[in-house]
């Protein structure tokens, strides 16, 4: 879900985004139902960070 919401090979490489895409992406798994917890965990991004660029 992740890599065809950003077209990515590899779930990691959202870290190499700028912040403004990354926040895109992050919304775009939001609206796809997935939680809070659940994209910090595929993502490897922290909850803190995932909540500000969700909400």
């Amino acid at each position: 879900m992740i890599l065809e919401a950003a077209s990515f090979t590899a779930c990691p490489d959202l870290g190499l985004l700028e912040k403004a895409t990354k926040g895109e992406v992050i919304a775009q798994l939001g609206t796809k139902g997935l939680s809070i917890r659940q994209i910090s965990r595929l993502t490897d991004i922290g909850r803190n960070i995932v909540q500000k660029a969700k909400g």
